[in-house]
């Protein structure tokens, strides 16, 4: 399986370039895909702020993982031993479920490749009330706990 992963940089700049719709071919030719960008919506940009954050300062790396079939994880925080998690971003609730065995089978996938699949995975939801582990191992995190 082949994969990208980009920076959280090289995605702000995906944006800005996106938002302007600029006719400058260098920024039309990045690799971000449009779709991606439309998809993405403020709060999923405030969360991955808060995210680098708490990245940076802990001295970790914050990416977006998004392989050729079109699979991703929202966002990967990468540590300083080479060992990463990923995180989804939905805002409600009855979507935590759904996400969580998707981060389940991505992870999963990227192992059976021969990839080194996250050590933890998390769904970062809008409307969740408290910070919970479900029974698959999934962590679940909601958006407030992310202020502290």
């Amino acid at each position: 399986m082949k994969k990208v992963l980009y920076n959280y940089d090289n995605l702000k700049l995906g944006i800005r370039c996106f938002l302007k719709k600029s006719s400058n071919k260098k920024q039309k030719n990045h690799p971000i895909k449009q779709k991606n960008i439309i998809q993405c919506n403020r709060q999923n940009l405030m969360v991955e702020r808060d995210l680098r954050i708490y990245a940076e300062a802990n001295n970790w790396n914050l990416f977006h993982y998004q392989d050729y079939d079109g699979n991703e994880f929202d966002a990967v925080v990468e540590f300083e031993d080479g060992n990463y998690a990923a995180f989804e971003i939905k805002l409600g609730a009855n979507q935590i479920d759904e996400t969580a065995n998707n981060l389940i089978r991505l992870s999963s996938l990227i192992k059976e490749k021969g990839g080194k699949p996250p050590k933890s995975l998390c769904v970062i939801c809008g409307l969740s009330n408290a910070i919970y582990t479900r029974n698959d191992g999934v962590i679940v995190v909601p958006i407030t706990a992310l202020k502290d």
